[in-house]
């Protein structure tokens, strides 16, 4: 059974393929792939900040930082190749076409804006994120720090100068550790958003040409009604004439027919 069924796969190959699909609709689907991707990989990213933003008396810090790190490059490369992805579906020469019809410009424009609607969305959630994020590590960045004097203040009152020297030394240190390690981390965010700004700025303008196009489509769509109409009352008029016409031209007929008729017999008794 299973034989047969690759050997009618194999003696069929165009009714598995897509030999026939135009060229323009993989870039498009490409964009629609990334865009499943960055849902995916957001909600994970969301998952490691809650997680890096725990108290922790631990060393994981580290290595949460390089996951979250490496999961954003991925995100801002998803971004960049939907991006990519979205320029080319609209392209001139997309398939080795050098002139594509109108229609077909049209239904790639619309799948383009279509798609940059759906990127715009999800590019707004991992800035709005990112935001939070930021802000939190700020927040945890100040209370360290506060945190961090107390416990020198401590360690100063409480047992002697050399001791608690030694105390502030360490606590000195381990605070300037954080907070370099906080500054590069939230240096690292802001530049990931800066970097899809010129995405973001495009994406939204693909947006606002959608709302544009929208708005001519339905001015045609009340200009195709109006003469639909026009053109039915038009119709209407001509098969009223037609009707009217024909009777006239009947009569028109057997009058020539009577008149005929009544001459020859004039010239037959004559």
């Amino acid at each position: 059974m299973e034989k047969a069924l690759l050997q009618d796969a194999d003696e069929f190959p165009g009714e598995h393929s897509d030999v026939h699909k135009p060229e323009w609709t993989r870039f498009a689907d490409s964009a629609d792939e990334s865009i499943r991707l960055l849902h995916a990989k957001l909600e994970y990213l969301q998952l490691l900040h809650t997680r890096r933003l725990m108290i922790r008396f631990d060393d994981s810090e580290v290595q949460q930082e390089h996951e979250i790190n490496c999961l954003t490059e991925e995100i801002t490369a998803l971004f960049h190749k939907a991006d990519r992805s979205l320029k080319k579906i609209t392209s001139a020469f997309v398939g080795g076409e050098t002139s594509p019809s109108p229609a077909d410009c049209l239904v790639r424009l619309n799948t383009q804006r279509a798609i940059a609607g759906r990127l715009q969305q999800i590019s707004m959630q991992f800035r709005t994120r990112q935001r939070e994020y930021l802000q939190r590590l700020q927040v945890q960045k100040f209370g360290s720090e506060i945190f961090d004097v107390d416990a020198m203040e401590k360690g100063v009152t409480g047992g002697g100068y050399r001791f608690g020297s030694k105390i502030t030394a360490l606590a000195m240190d381990h605070t300037e550790y954080d907070i370099r390690t906080r500054d590069i981390e939230i240096q690292r965010i802001a530049k990931s958003v800066a970097t899809l700004a010129t995405i973001f700025k495009e994406v939204a303008e693909m947006v606002i040409d959608q709302g544009t196009l929208i708005d001519r489509i339905d001015y045609n769509m009340e200009q195709v009604v109006e003469r639909m109409r026009s053109g039915l009352g038009q119709l209407e008029r001509a098969e009223k004439y037609q009707r009217n016409t024909r009777p006239e031209r009947c009569i028109f007929l057997l009058l020539t027919l009577i008149t005929l008729c009544f001459f020859i017999l004039v010239i037959k008794h004559s």
